[in-house]
């Protein structure tokens, strides 16, 4: 949909995120993220973008989700996660970073994601998306 016009302003173009850079530690499998990428999302690397420190993956039209080796050296902690539970101390809670990225084949896409053990659905949610 499009935004209403407000009289004697002219249309904004939308603003879009064209790459998210993740810093992984410097012993992190690069291949292995573009495999996994490109195995559960069909999400290729683009070779042309990567380089011995980092792996570019196509998300879609003129977007990347890029893996870099942390610029601050092998020796730097990469945190990424967020093991607390919430006030109930029942979930692991989602208040660490998460990515939501849009997936053609959501079906196809948890189907080989619970191949891999690598599936999550939280249970918060009374509805659960659960695809099979």
């Amino acid at each position: 949909g499009a935004q209403p016009l407000i009289e004697g302003h002219k249309p904004s173009e939308g603003l879009k995120l064209e790459d998210l850079t993740v810093y992984v530690p410097h012993d992190a499998n690069l291949e292995g993220i573009g495999r996994f990428y490109q195995h559960v999302l069909g999400a290729p690397a683009i070779e042309e973008l990567g380089s011995e420190s980092s792996i570019s993956i196509s998300m879609g039209e003129r977007q990347t989700l890029t893996f870099q080796y942390h610029p601050d050296g092998p020796d730097t902690l990469v945190n990424h996660h967020d093991f607390s539970y919430d006030e109930q101390d029942e979930f692991p809670s989602n208040h660490g970073p998460h990515i939501s990225l849009y997936v053609t084949d959501l079906a196809k896409a948890y189907q080989s994601a619970a191949k891999l053990g690598v599936t999550y659905v939280n249970p918060r949610f009374k509805r659960r998306a659960y695809s099979e």
